[in-house]
């Protein structure tokens, strides 16, 4: 068994570290032999890890030798990709390098000689969470509509681009939920988390269906809807339980319990809350949206590289 997918036995397991230790002894295996191709795949995988664990400093320097190493073997595709991730990690730690990253992404889009769609959605995504990240209104917007083209797209070009537009899209109507306590937004929130389980549900992503059934009673229980929020959760349980996700399976008990045994504290609690954005804060919504989408990433880049 190669250590990649070791990796990935751990990082289902949610062992983000023993699978981060399969890849930099992989990474240190593959500098050894002179790999070309695979080395540079690695780094990107390395890179999110790095990501994933808040160390955003360690993943630029991962995501920036592997956009290196792919510029000479000249394929835009796997450029495209690297810059996705390069792109994200820079929004945490400096705009103005998310900013030139994402010029230089545009003149690949743009002299693309195949028009490839894979990586025009893959542009798309990086200049709607750039454009999210200024907090300009007018920007925001635009970013709005960029994220509705991706998810609305019927054909999935790419699982992990598709997971971030929905998460992003989330923390747009969240913000709009914050703004106008409007309960036709909340609907189409909980509309776009069971279009997120659906798309896990597709590609085989079980961690990811676990967590958006956790995130849809987080959800339904801002909305008062506790009988089905505790349904949501005996979904999450038992998926859990049959792939054997441990900790996910005990996160799933644990909020069922909660609510269970302290359903009326619930009530007072959110009968109580006069806005939407004290019940967001206490079902710790968009936390658990971070999370799923690290998750998700994680995962799907392990599987399209067993």
């Amino acid at each position: 068994m190669s250590l990649g997918n070791i990796g990935y036995i751990y990082l289902n397991k949610g062992d983000l570290d023993a699978a981060l230790d399969c890849l930099l002894r992989s990474h240190k295996i593959l500098v050894e032999i002179n790999d070309k191709v695979y080395l540079p795949v690695t780094k990107t995988n390395i890179g999110n890890f790095y990501y994933a664990k808040g160390q955003y400093q360690t993943a630029l320097i991962y995501f920036k030798e592997s956009l290196a190493l792919f510029e000479t073997l000249e394929n835009n595709l796997w450029i495209s990709e690297t810059l996705l991730y390069y792109i994200l990690a820079y929004c945490e730690v400096d705009l103005n390098g998310a900013i030139d990253l994402l010029n230089k992404f545009e003149k690949i889009a743009e002299s693309d000689q195949n028009k490839s769609k894979l990586i025009d959605i893959r542009y798309k995504l990086m200049k709607s969470i750039v454009l999210k990240k200024t907090n300009r209104l007018e920007n925001i917007v635009k970013a709005e509509k960029l994220l509705y083209q991706i998810v609305d797209n019927e054909e999935i070009l790419d699982y992990a681009v598709t997971l971030m537009a929905m998460k992003h899209l989330a923390d747009l109507l969240i913000l709009e939920l914050k703004l106008q306590d409007d309960e036709t937004i909340l609907i189409e929130l909980i509309n776009l988390i069971s279009k997120l389980n659906d798309s896990a549900l597709i590609h085989g992503s079980r961690r990811i269906q676990v967590q958006t059934y956790i995130l849809f009673a987080k959800v339904k229980i801002l909305s008062g809807d506790f009988q089905s929020a505790v349904e949501s959760l005996d979904f999450a349980e038992k998926i859990a339980k049959e792939d054997g996700l441990e900790k996910l399976e005990k996160e799933a008990l644990l909020e069922k319990d909660q609510i269970v045994q302290k359903a009326s504290m619930y009530e007072r609690a959110y009968g109580d809350l006069t806005n939407i954005q004290e019940k967001l804060q206490q079902a710790n919504v968009e936390a658990y949206l971070n999370e799923i989408l690290v998750n998700g990433i994680l995962q799907y880049k392990q599987n399209s590289n067993k």
